[in-house]
């Protein structure tokens, strides 16, 4: 199922008002506030260099002479000189194949715990990971959701890129949501060197980033437990990983589960038939081989050039102002997820099925990318509508909803005495 793009461009657009009058190379950033904040501070940042290209400080190094002449970076200096590779694509002045590179300062090196030296393999990727292809000054960092780097992998993303997500709030730039923007724009014959204070490790699997935050995920771990998902998730995610995109998963916290009331998670976590519901629910929150960031979608690998179509998303993404409407397949037989992606400068809204808004967007996994939502999904129905993700749901209507994509042996008779359990005031408890 090929998932529908709908041009921004026809769609009514949003009722915003007009921008404040700036020169022509100045966005507006709108840093993230507490959703209650109705005034949000605004601080004009530059989008692109100036006129001459790379601007006044512009130096005849490339970006491996500068970082070796650094005194600020002398182990990532000493550490990049044991990998040829690296050095020869920060070396490289090819004509129209900048390069940005994020530097971890001396410092940075100082957080690495002792202990056995990872393997040369594993050090190799990671230092591709600090390596992003392409001119990123930082007034394009500074309104980028994610970026790709010189990371890849036949077995994850199908080969594409994996990404850093990027977070602009008050206390900074942030990359991958822990390491800090120290200094910026360094600017070299050959692209451009940002300082970073720890040092960029890639992704690990989306389940190992799940169980790290159990304080807010507990109720999810244990669903993937009771439901034994994941043993089955790697089958449903493709056999032939060079061909797909990916994963998405649209991760709910412990709150989003607390909203759907104490019934039905009594009936779905405590009762033998109600696990088989909780296992369709989740699958409703998993997007197979296709991945969707806020600014880039991988797909299913273009058979033919009107497949190609994966770029639109990062085109109008690099529009600064865009909106669009994407149609994911979910595990629960197919059943499409509405998603809907607003950009305006750096400001990012996502939505799913209309009313679910995404809390935090774009976290990198190894497999895909993971979006976390304060409401459980659930499947639109003809009779009960689209469920606004606020109200408690009765046992009865989370049934019919989930019915229609049930296996006939799924929906098996009530064991004795389950039906009392999930009908009483009864919970979860502490998960």
């Amino acid at each position: 199922m090929t998932p529908s793009l709908v041009n921004p461009r026809s769609l009514d657009p949003l009722a915003l008002p007009d921008p404040p009058e700036s020169p022509a190379n100045l966005v507006l950033l709108v840093l993230p506030v507490h959703p209650a904040r109705q005034v949000l501070p605004v601080l004009p940042v530059p989008l692109e260099d100036p006129p001459d290209g790379h601007g006044h400080h512009k130096s005849d190094l490339t970006l491996y002479e500068a970082i070796q002449a650094s005194e600020y970076a002398t182990k990532f200096a000493k550490l990049i000189d044991n990998y040829p590779d690296i050095v020869k694509t920060l070396n490289s002045t090819k004509k129209d194949e900048s390069i940005t590179i994020f530097v971890p300062t001396d410092r940075a090196f100082e957080k690495i715990p002792d202990g056995k030296p990872p393997p040369r393999a594993f050090v190799e990727k990671l230092l591709e990971y600090h390596v992003v292809p392409g001119y990123f000054p930082a007034g394009r960092v500074l309104v980028s959701s994610t970026m790709p780097t010189a990371f890849e992998s036949k077995r994850h993303l199908g080969g594409r890129p994996q990404r850093i997500h990027v977070g602009v709030g008050y206390g900074g730039v942030r990359f991958n949501f822990y390491s800090k923007l120290v200094f910026a724009n360094l600017y070299c014959k050959n692209g451009i060197a940002h300082g970073i204070d720890a040092l960029l490790v890639p992704p690990p699997p989306g389940k190992k980033l799940i169980e790290l935050f159990p304080q807010q995920f507990s109720s999810l771990i244990l669903a993937a437990e009771k439901t034994k998902l994941g043993k089955d998730l790697k089958d449903k995610l493709g056999k032939r990983p060079n061909l797909t995109g990916g994963s998405t998963f649209f991760a709910p916290t412990n709150w989003a589960f607390q909203k759907l009331g104490p019934r039905a998670n009594a009936f779905l976590f405590n009762t033998k038939r109600g696990r088989r519901y909780l296992r369709a629910l989740l699958e409703y929150h998993v997007v197979a081989n296709e991945t969707l960031y806020t600014d880039a979608y991988y797909g299913r690998k273009a058979v033919s050039a009107a497949d190609a179509w994966e770029d639109a998303v990062e085109a109008e993404a690099r529009r600064g102002s865009s909106r669009y409407h994407v149609d994911l397949p979910s595990l629960l037989g197919d059943k499409s997820v509405a998603v809907d992606v607003w950009r305006w400068g750096g400001v990012v809204s996502m939505k799913v099925n209309g009313f679910t808004r995404v809390a935090v967007t774009d976290v990198p996994d190894r497999d895909g990318v993971i979006h976390v939502v304060g409401s459980v999904l659930i499947p639109p129905h003809g009779r009960h509508g689209v469920y606004d993700g606020e109200s408690e749901v009765e046992v009865q209507e989370l049934v019919e909803r989930l019915l229609p994509y049930m296996k006939e042996d799924d929906d098996g008779d009530e064991e004795e005495g389950e039906e009392e359990t999930y009908r009483n005031n009864g919970g979860i408890g502490e998960l």
